[in-house]
């Protein structure tokens, strides 16, 4: 069923037009006196995949790729009497179009002009999408390792414009917008969590390593962007390249170099444990070089820690049925105005005593099954809780462990040719001469298994309710569906939704002159 559903999702990934994960390369020629250089053969190379895309300049001397997906890429610049012009890593992100302006010199065709970096670093081409990219390397390095795993969109927190602490909602606002007012996308689909908006948390729970980019947008959206009007946070899942690599990680936690905290302290209880193990690695290379790739990301998490926990329970003399109370007023307890105990469960008042079972005109007595569950519980070994007579506090640490496993899975396909006549859509070629549009195909499996947290008695332990959730998701360029995995409580389900069929279809250039050629 499963590869069934993802043939299905293969099949149907042309069908749809989604937006979000790829971005645009755009640029003028010119020669060395400014005059503009029409009809040039501008190449651009993804430096990963060596995938190629060809386009010319127009008559104002400019070009542009849209349907660009993130990374760094080659430009090459040809114009008869003029040297070749060669620009090496161009960084293309979501969200915000690359520039890179070309001035061709005099010379023979083979020769070549080399530079490095020639994108514009101060993006001058929109007025849109103000806030910042977070690239891979910055992702990994941030300390966003925290309890219970590591969550990326911790990153909105050190973004301007952003403030936490609102005692309403998920407490995270932008610019003074509702803290639901978020709109969270991976690969171009919806992750938000309508249950929890604002509360920077997202059903499908990407690791750092798993990402390529992190933008957020905090104002003035452009087009491509919507839903909310707070921010945008939009993550790309990483791509494998014609090389293949992989990456391990471990972080380990523990508590030993830590001080007890002061409430354990005054309760005379041990020093509190936190014990977390997050491992797991990557791995992406070439299915087919320069047409296919994949890129496969693990995450488990192992965690053990201990809360104090506080529950009320009977004093000795209410087990055998015998029920007290204050003579002069209420039973209250120890640490408190009128306190019928003190802090050892000594009366302080004039009270009295009911018996409850000797009075009982059945004669029936106390029931042996209610009997024998009261005296498996502790004694209290506090008496500021309760009524400090009858009831009263039985305070203890108890054990939580919890177990994660987060699997990313993520297939790049070759550009595939669309027809502009109506026919069916061809298997693609292995390279391909002409299109009047294009897109690249890429589709993703995430996977969420997560054991619930459990808590434990001294004397009594419960089994652990597990939930088990699936979203396979496939997009292309610029996607845009939702997904919602659903679990229940006790109940060992997996839910596998199709998030999105879908693909998106642009014109390749304002001359419609763009054509994708595998190299």
């Amino acid at each position: 069923m499963v590869l069934r559903s993802i043939v299905a999702l293969f099949l149907c990934v042309f069908s749809l037009f989604p937006q979000g994960t790829t971005s645009r390369l755009q640029g003028v020629v010119v020669d060395s006196s400014g005059s503009v250089i029409a009809g040039a053969t501008v190449t651009l190379s993804n430096e990963g995949t060596n995938v190629v895309f060809e386009t010319k300049t127009t008559g104002a001397g400019t070009y542009v790729f849209e349907s660009v997906q993130s990374g760094r890429y080659t430009v090459m610049v040809e114009s008869t009497g003029f040297k070749k012009f060669t620009a090496k890593g161009n960084a293309v992100s979501i969200g915000q179009p690359t520039t890179v302006n070309v001035t061709l010199q005099v010379g023979a065709v083979t020769e070549t002009v080399e530079v490095s970096g020639a994108y514009q670093a101060v993006q001058t081409s929109t007025s849109g999408n103000m806030g910042n990219l977070l690239e891979e390397k910055i992702i990994k390095d941030l300390p966003i390792v925290g309890t219970r795993g590591r969550n990326p969109l911790d990153l909105v927190l050190i973004q301007p414009g952003i403030t936490s602490g609102s005692n309403t909602g998920g407490g995270i606002h932008v610019h003074g917008a509702r803290d639901r007012a978020w709109n969270y996308t991976l690969d171009g689909i919806d992750t938000n969590e309508t249950s929890a908006g604002g509360s920077n948390f997202s059903p499908i729970r990407a690791n750092p390593d798993s990402l390529a980019e992190f933008r957020v947008i905090t104002g003035n959206f452009t087009a491509d962007s919507g839903r909310n009007s707070g921010a945008q946070v939009a993550m790309v899942t990483k791509s494998g390249t014609n090389d293949l690599h992989g990456s391990g990680f471990w972080f380990y936690r523990t508590p030993r170099l830590n001080a007890n905290e002061w409430e354990n302290n005054l309760d005379n209880l041990g020093k509190r444990q936190f014990v977390q193990n997050i491992f797991g690695g990557s791995i992406g290379g070439p299915v087919k070089k320069n047409q296919t790739f994949f890129f496969a990301n693990v995450q488990a998490l192992r965690a053990l820690e201990t809360a104090q926990v506080t529950r009320t329970v009977y004093t000795q003399s209410m087990r055998q049925g015998i029920y007290r109370y204050n003579r002069g007023g209420r039973n209250l307890p120890a640490g408190v105005a009128g306190g019928s105990v003190d802090a050892a469960g000594n009366p302080l008042v004039n009270i009295g005593s009911y018996n409850i079972f000797q009075n009982d005109p059945q004669r029936i007595g106390a029931d042996r099954g209610i009997a024998a569950l009261i005296a498996a519980t502790p004694l209290p070994n506090r008496f500021d809780f309760g009524d400090g007579l009858n009831t009263a506090g039985f305070t203890f640490v108890a054990p939580q462990n919890e177990r994660q496993h987060d699997v990313t899975f993520k297939v790049d396909g070759p550009p595939a040719t669309l027809p502009s006549t109506g026919e069916p859509i061809p298997r693609p070629p292995s390279r391909t001469n002409s299109s009047s549009a294009s897109t690249s195909l890429s589709s993703s499996l995430t996977s969420r298994w997560l054991r619930s947290p459990i808590l434990r008695s001294p004397r009594r332990s419960t089994s652990s309710p597990t939930t088990r959730s699936a979203t396979i998701a496939a997009s292309a360029p610029l996607s845009s569906s939702t997904t919602s995995p659903g679990s229940r409580a006790n109940t060992r389900s997996s839910s596998a939704s199709t998030s999105a069929c879908n693909a998106r279809t642009t014109t390749a250039a304002p001359s419609a002159a763009s054509t994708p050629t595998p190299a």
